[in-house]
């Protein structure tokens, strides 16, 4: 599969955490690393900062046929973690 180009996506964001809120839930982090991409995708907590980084490289521009099925479950799972959620409770 051709992607086209060499990609390079890296993405940080940071929300503060008012006092008395703690982290509940957030999605399960994602971390691939392959000879092809490497795809993180978290987050996670410091002091009273969430943390979400993302990045997304891929080395040559193809995905090798033999690695499409790996890729196609890879992208299901990037998609669950998009559509979750991050939970904050008192």
């Amino acid at each position: 599969m051709d992607v086209g180009y060499k990609v390079f996506n890296q993405v940080s964001r940071s929300v503060f955490i008012p006092k008395g809120y703690k982290l509940e839930f957030s999605p399960k982090k994602i971390d691939v690393k392959n000879e092809d991409y490497r795809i993180l995708m978290e987050y996670h907590l410091e002091g009273d900062k969430l943390l979400f980084n993302k990045e997304i490289i891929f080395y040559n521009g193809i995905i090798p046929v033999d690695r499409v099925k790996e890729w196609n479950a890879l992208q299901l799972e990037m998609s669950r973690f998009y559509s979750d959620f991050v939970l904050l409770t008192r």
